[in-house]
């Protein structure tokens, strides 16, 4: 997931993100979405993060990833039993408001120096030389793709 700078802060990558979630579910009957990412992808990871999704171990092959997470999927809402709240609306109205939003993933990631939250990943993104330019930068190089500017 990419949104060009000019488009950025509009909720664009949130959308998307909620609309792949519903599809998998809804067309594929999915159980879990799972992403990876590089270092320099602090937004995306910080976005992930807001949405719930939790560090885990390494999985597939794809080239620079250095972050691997997962989110477990449940079909939300709907006419039925329980005033239409879905299972993790009802987990979610029971938490209280501290545990909410957690400020730290449920399982620390290995590759990346054990961070557990986003600020620790940005600080290691910091260590590595890594910013949010440069991972546009090798995102660019890696499609190969005189418009990727213009993705979003």
């Amino acid at each position: 997931l990419y949104i060009s700078p000019k488009f950025r802060n509009r909720g664009i990558g949130a959308n998307l993100l909620s609309h792949l979630e519903s599809l998998a579910v809804g067309s594929y009957g999915a159980l879990s979405i799972r992403a990876s990412l590089s270092l320099s992808q602090s937004a995306c990871a910080s976005l992930l993060d807001g949405k719930g999704y939790e560090a885990v171990g390494p999985f597939g092959d794809a080239e620079g990833a250095e972050v691997w997470l997962e989110k477990g999927l449940e079909v939300v809402g709907g006419k039925g039993e329980g005033g239409g709240k879905g299972k993790a609306e009802k987990r979610k109205a029971a938490k209280k408001p501290d545990e909410a939003r957690p400020d730290k993933w449920t399982k620390p990631n290995p590759m990346f120096d054990n961070a557990q939250s986003v600020a620790e990943l940005r600080r290691e993104c910091v260590k590595r030389g890594l910013d949010a330019e440069g991972g546009k930068k090798i995102l660019i190089q890696r499609l190969k793709d005189d418009d990727a500017e213009g993705l979003f």
